[in-house]
């Protein structure tokens, strides 16, 4: 757990910050990992895709990783749950030559990142 693992995906639908069957099932996974590693710190990082008004897609990113740290807290996580947003996603390299359905899904998410003791 350190600045070079990569983040953790929680999926969202379009337009929406509510988690589904498919969010929760990543969410679980998130969880059972938190508590094995025994993180002390969890950075939640919300993200949109770029269709639409940037402000609003910054809200909804936000709504996003705060409805993730809702199903941590509810499913009792003790580690600190930090929330932040970006808004608006930049498609990743990997993406770019990918049809623009399978590109936009991979940006509505939320990034999970586990910090253990001193890490920043």
């Amino acid at each position: 757990m350190d600045a070079r693992t990569p983040p953790l995906p929680v999926p969202f639908r379009a337009g929406s910050a509510r988690l589904d069957a498919r969010g929760r099932a990543f969410a679980a996974g998130i969880l059972a990992w938190a508590r094995y590693s025994g993180a002390e710190r969890i950075i939640l990082t919300g993200y949109s895709d770029p269709k639409g008004n940037a402000l609003a897609n910054f809200r909804l990113a936000m709504r996003r990783a705060k409805a993730v740290r809702l199903y941590l807290r509810k499913h009792g996580l003790a580690a600190g749950l930090v929330v932040r947003a970006h808004g608006e996603a930049l498609v990743p390299k990997a993406l770019s030559g990918a049809p623009e359905h399978a590109a936009l899904r991979a940006l509505r998410r939320v990034d999970v990142r586990m910090e253990k003791g001193g890490a920043s």
